[in-house]
């Protein structure tokens, strides 16, 4: 997390694993954004200098997935 002037930051990765048509959601013990609670896209934390496409392939793992077939669609701030 950061701290800035207009208040804290958490930086996240959104990991869309699609495989023949279909989306890849979880239901999260805790969610990554407390305020909304369901069913999400894997959304982990990013921490400071951390590589997107890296936390990415370590959630795909982490869920067991194997990627083929990588590629960072886009960065938002």
């Amino acid at each position: 997390m950061f701290e800035t002037k207009e208040g804290t930051i958490k930086p996240i990765v959104y990991v869309g694993i699609v495989n023949n048509g279909k989306l890849l959601l979880v239901d999260y013990k805790t969610a990554p954004n407390p305020a909304k609670t369901g069913w999400w896209i894997p959304a982990p934390g990013l921490k400071f200098g951390e590589d997107p496409q890296e936390c990415a392939e370590n959630v795909a793992s982490d869920l067991g997935i194997k990627i083929k077939n990588l590629s960072l669609k886009g960065v938002e701030s």
